[in-house]
């Protein structure tokens, strides 16, 4: 069965101060309101799972968390 994402918001990033929108399964989210676990019910990227417990955007995370060359 096919299910529609939803968009929810993201906290404030601690680095620019802006909130984010992420798309999620809306099944996953449901889960997530009974298990309060990211990793375990959302299959969304590690990036937008980051954000969804911290608010940190990609962006804002590679500048707060550089690579070293």
């Amino acid at each position: 069965m096919l299910t529609d994402k939803i968009m929810i918001q993201t906290p404030m990033c601690p680095l620019c101060w802006r909130r984010g929108m992420i798309q999620v399964d809306p099944l996953e989210w449901e889960r997530y309101q009974q298990i309060g676990d990211v990793q375990r019910c959302f299959t969304n990227t590690a990036a937008e799972r980051e954000q969804i417990i911290t608010g940190t955007h990609p962006g804002c995370f590679d500048k707060m968390y550089p690579q070293e060359n």
